[in-house]
C-alpha cells in the first residue's frame, strides 16, 4: 500500500521510492485484474501531481479524508 503525500512528494530520493519500484516489478507476475499496489493517498495532493510510478497511474488511488486540524 504506497502512501502518497506531501512528505512523498518533498522527497525525490528515499527507500519507499524502491520499495513502490519493487512492487511494480512484482506485479509484473501477478494476474491482470488482481488487487496487488494500492495507491493511498493522505492529504490533499493532486493525483495527475503525485511522483509516482506510471503504473500507480494506471490504479485507483484512493483518498483517505483528511483529519480537521484545530
Amino acid at each position: 500500500m504506497p502512501v502518497i503525500s506531501a512528505n512523498t512528494q518533498r522527497r525525490h530520493e528515499g527507500y519507499f521510492r524502491r520499495e513502490w519500484s519493487y512492487a511494480v516489478d512484482r506485479s509484473r507476475n501477478i494476474a491482470d485484474g488482481a488487487v496487488f499496489i494500492l495507491p493511498v493517498c493522505i492529504d490533499d495532493t493532486a493525483e495527475t501531481e503525485a511522483l509516482v510510478p506510471e503504473k500507480f497511474r494506471a490504479l485507483h488511488i484512493s483518498r483517505v479524508p483528511v483529519a480537521s486540524r484545530a
